[in-house]
């Protein structure tokens, strides 16, 4: 009989570790289901990242969450460089976008505004910096406020996500569609 029973066939991704945190997940999927929403036009997508939140926050504090969630999503579709990019829901790893919104939430968390910055410059085009800003500081104190904080990103992480580029993976999921 084996003393150690490692019955996984994969070894588990960092990412899908830290996207079994709850304020993580509703930043990722949230994220993911509205921007699914957007490119193909299916009100159910939306319904999706409600209910994630419904599920996890309860109708009250879902609704102040998944307002901030709306919020930031809007103002991506006014001001993001082009197109963005996400994996469906049930990927487990974070694309360069995933990433970077969720420093960029997590840097307005904790006050690091440096890290905010370099997220903010790779997701928006140069003049919409700041209103993305105002947006995902938004988001960030309304998930504050029902509990939910994200780990800290750092700022050398989010130079290097931001420095990343090229062609999609197979994986991602393209929005194509913007407002602007």
């Amino acid at each position: 009989m084996s003393r150690f029973d490692d019955s996984r066939s994969e070894p588990v991704c960092p990412a899908e570790t830290y996207l079994a945190r709850p304020a993580e997940r509703l930043v990722v999927e949230g994220y993911r289901n509205s921007l699914s929403g957007c490119a193909t036009g299916e009100v159910s997508a939306w319904r999706g990242a409600w209910s994630l939140y419904l599920e996890d926050l309860g109708e009250t504090d879902g609704r102040i969450a998944f307002d901030g969630l709306v919020g930031i999503i809007g103002t991506l579709g006014r001001c993001a460089r082009c197109p963005l990019r996400f994996f469906n829901s049930d990927i487990r790893h974070l694309c360069r976008d995933e990433g970077l919104l969720l420093a960029l939430i997590a840097a307005a968390q904790h006050g690091d505004e440096q890290t905010g910055q370099i997220a903010a410059q790779a997701l928006s085009c140069p003049l919409r910096c700041g209103e993305l800003t105002i947006s995902a500081t938004d988001y960030a104190l309304r998930l504050r406020m029902v509990g939910r904080t994200l780990l800290p990103v750092s700022a050398a992480m989010t130079a290097s996500l931001a420095e990343r580029g090229g062609p999609p993976s197979p994986l991602h999921r393209s929005t194509h569609r913007t407002l602007h």
